[in-house]
């Protein structure tokens, strides 16, 4: 060929040179005109070497074919092409090179030795990556005839088929193992690296890629490991394990260097052993540069380990082998401050990364018009006394500092939910912010929580945990004795003893329930939002921005604590209740004083950044009585006891968690004076709101809501009546076209304000 080349280019070339309008290209793979433009004249000796030429090529593109004795091979389906098959070889005609560069090769079970282009025997020209059901091969040469693209591949022996993905079985001691060579891979970039120091599902760059494993479930529960690695500066993506219709959610965590593995426990589902199910690992928020690699996930058959502690088995039967509470369910609460009416992914607000609080609705009740209160106080005593909050008399904001004179405390004589659930057997703990009053009858620890950490008043600095208002204090209490945590960041701090307070419970007192109050201080202002998410919102304009970022913030702590839940396996009993305390805030502040008692300097800003809610329709923010400031998200959920993936439109208020978590723990107080109710009537029958009329007042102003007519008073004006059901709703007043519904509304707040003022 090369000497055919030779001749035929002296031949060729004054010719070409002549007309100048052709351009002939020799290589070691064959010889072919690339270009030409117009028709020019050939000689007849040069004719006959174009003819030479063209006759020498398509005899070698010959060479490049499947062989005539290789037989088909149907049962190996390419995308685009055919496989055949003669002794120890594979040969896959190829219509097109696909065009990322990928070619996945399903169902091969052999060991490959070599793989080249026919024609082609120099090899090593793709890299390999073998899975125990398909491999993926990444083309790093052109072959040598684009007119025939025959790959040959060179197997340890004839070619064997698995009959369809690995489907994986439990063992003898009934734990289904899930290794990564089992795996299915979904995306662009994770694939199953084979390596002997890798042996994993990696390269996961992108989150949108996932991988799915086929298994055969015995039935009962089982608890899921994950045997992963993550490389310094890579941790915290969110990922989610999905089964059938179950969810766990965990957050990676770092382990030095991603070929260093580590096992985790991730929480426990229930399976039934009656059909062949899927396991799907997919990112939900991917934070470093790769989520993490995974060598092996397990499920593993839930047994209660006997191991003694303090007189006690760590299952929670006592050592002397009599019966102890097991039955009575867990509680945890969880109060944001400050989050906006739609203010989470499962709310509408898809430019926030909120998959945690999403998670939960997934996995319980999500509530449409569930009402709290314009600000932070009275909302807290309704949800800790299940009553109005002038009967408990917080009527407005409390005095968070110890060394206050005077100031709003709740009525010590009031039941708290703490109270009622410490009376019933359970360990009561709060971690977060109290603001119910300081006086020293006043705390938590007089309130029925046996642990309190964090701050009694409105808001801290969440660095050096100082109040900001006035000259300022410092907030930070544990128990009655105030500790000192400067420069330790408040939300970390909030799951850190959270999560203390659960270990030490189940290690100590295995045999009670417990009842968890976890009261997150954000989105409140200061905005000090965790700066790892600020690649989520780098395009959001302000105050949008830093309002997302808070929020995000808090999604990841509540993450946090669930994941504790499952690690310790006990989140299946428990009963999970989500709700902000009011809506957002557009709050502006700053230091107003010279040598303020946290050191910071006048001037220095600590206010909400203007805003930066979402209220939809709806108009108004915290401090107001529109739809803005009252209506909050709010969400429940216990794993196999309550609905999955429900929505209700029923009016709802924060009054109705405190009956709602006894209904569901099965405590009877018949002569507790409540003014909310149980919400399971409308959770598990759909049945009409009891809320018939809603009210509320606040300092001077007040509202009171029946049907879609809302009424808002002040005395410093008109009342204002607005029709919810408007196209544009509360932006119209109907107070003179609807006098007799005024005069109505105006007649039933005033039956009401005295019948809570009474406080029975």
């Amino acid at each position: 060929m090369t000497f055919i080349a030779c001749v035929c280019s002296r031949i060729w070339r004054p010719a070409a040179r002549r007309a100048g309008k052709a351009r002939l290209t020799l290589n070691s793979m064959g010889c072919r005109i690339i270009s030409h433009s117009v028709f020019f004249e050939t000689t007849p000796m040069q004719l006959r070497f174009l003819i030479l030429i063209f006759l020498f090529t398509t005899i070698s593109a010959s060479a490049w074919e499947v062989p005539e004795d290789a037989q088909p091979l149907p049962d190996l389906k390419l995308d685009s092409g055919e496989a055949f098959v003669r002794g120890n070889s594979i040969y896959l005609r190829l219509r097109q090179l696909p065009a990322n560069g990928k070619l996945n090769i399903p169902r091969l079970a052999n060991v490959l030795e070599r793989i080249q282009w026919v024609g082609d025997d120099s090899g090593a020209t793709m890299t390999m990556w073998p899975e125990i059901h398909y491999w993926e091969l990444r083309l790093h040469r052109k072959p040598p005839q684009p007119s025939a693209m025959v790959l040959e591949l060179i197997l340890d022996g004839p070619p064997v088929l698995f009959d369809r993905d690995p489907i994986a079985i439990p063992n003898r001691q009934g734990v289904l193992s899930l290794p990564a060579k089992f795996a299915r891979t979904f995306g662009e970039k994770l694939r199953f690296e084979g390596q002997p120091h890798k042996n994993t599902v990696g390269y996961w760059t992108i989150a949108e890629d996932y991988a799915t494993w086929q298994l055969q479930p015995a039935t009962g529960e089982f608890d899921v490991e994950i045997y992963q690695g993550c490389g310094k500066g890579h941790g915290g993506s969110l990922v989610q394990i999905q089964i059938g219709d179950q969810e766990l959610n965990f957050e990676v965590e770092e382990t030095g260097h991603f070929q260093n593995f580590r096992w985790r426990h991730l929480g426990r589902i229930r399976l039934s052993g009656s059909r062949q199910t899927q396991l799907k690992l997919v990112p939900m928020v991917k934070v470093g540069g790769a989520v993490m690699d995974c060598r092996e996930i397990r499920l593993v058959p839930a047994r209660k380990p006997q191991l003694r502690m303090a007189g006690r088995n760590i299952d929670g039967t006592r050592a002397d082998g009599r019966d102890v509470q097991s039955d009575q369910p867990n509680v945890l609460i969880v109060l944001t401050d400050d989050q906006g009416t739609l203010d989470a992914g499962c709310y509408g607000s898809r430019d926030l990364f909120t998959p945690r609080i999403d998670g939960l609705a997934n996995a319980g009740i999500r509530f449409t018009q569930a009402y709290s209160h314009t600000v932070c106080c009275p909302a807290r005593a309704m949800l800790m006394t299940g009553r109005h909050p002038q009967r408990s008399g917080v009527t407005s904001w409390t005095q968070g500092d110890l060394r206050a004179k005077r100031g709003i405390n709740m009525a010590t004589e009031e039941i708290t939910i703490a109270e009622a659930l410490k009376g019933s057997g359970y360990r009561t703990g709060l971690t977060g912010k109290w603001h119910l009053g300081a006086a020293a009858d006043a705390g938590p620890t007089t309130q029925g929580f046996d642990y309190f950490f964090g701050h009694r008043g409105g808001f801290i600095d969440n660095f050096n945990h100082f109040f900001l208002h006035g000259n300022g204090f410092h907030d930070l209490y544990h128990g009655t004795e105030e500790v000192f945590h400067r420069g330790e960041y408040f939300p970390d701090l909030t799951v850190q003893k959270a999560t203390e307070f659960l270990t030490d419970h189940l290690a100590r007192h295995p045999e009670m329930p417990f009842f968890l109050y976890s009261a997150f201080n954000i989105p409140h202002y200061p905005e000090q939002g965790d700066s790892k998410f600020d690649q989520y919102y780098c395009r959001t304009p302000m105050p949008r921005q830093s309002y997302g970022r808070m929020m995000t913030t808090v999604d990841d702590r509540i993450g946090r604590v669930l994941n504790h839940l499952d690690r310790l396996g006990v989140r299946e009993n428990t009963i999970v209740v989500f709700q902000s305390d009011n809506g957002h805030s557009e709050e502006t502040n700053h230091i107003r004083v010279d040598n303020h008692s946290s050191g910071l300097p006048k001037g220095h800003k600590y206010g909400a950044n203007g805003g930066g809610g979402n209220t939809g329709k709806w108009r108004g923010r915290k401090g107001t009585y529109y739809e803005g400031g009252l209506r909050v998200p709010a969400i429940i959920s216990w794993p196999h006891k309550l609905p999955t993936k429900l929505v209700r439109d029923q009016a709802i208020t924060l009054c109705d968690w405190m009956p709602t978590v006894l209904d569901l723990c099965k405590i009877k107080l018949p002569n507790l004076p409540l003014d909310g109710k149980s919400l399971l009537p409308i959770i598990r029958g759909n049945a009409e709101s009891h809320h018939k009329v809603l009210h509320w007042q606040w300092q001077n102003r007040w509202a009171v809501r029946e049907g879609d007519w809302k009424l808002i008073g002040s005395p410093r004006g008109k009342p204002e009546l607005v029709n919810l059901a408007d196209p544009e709703p509360e932006r119209t007043n109907h107070a003179k076209e609807q006098p007799a519904v005024v005069e109505r509304l105006e007649k039933l707040h005033r039956e009401w304000i005295e019948s809570v003022t009474r406080n029975p």
